[in-house]
């Protein structure tokens, strides 16, 4: 994930956090997104809730 996307991400999931409900992210994949997103959702004090109906990536 390039670095401005990271931070828009950061940012977007920081100013929903401010709202006082958890935080969802569909689809994890790797993680990174997560990764922001959990650290949004602890500085606002509110929950993050992940869910990927997938058992990991075909190429490993």
């Amino acid at each position: 994930m390039p670095v401005h996307e990271g931070l828009a991400l950061y940012a977007a999931a920081a100013g929903a956090g401010a709202l006082g409900l958890p935080l969802l992210e569909v689809g994890t994949y790797c993680g990174r997104s997560t990764i922001l997103l959990a650290d949004a959702a602890r500085a606002a004090g509110v929950g993050a809730l992940t869910v990927d109906h997938h058992r990991g990536s075909e190429e490993q």
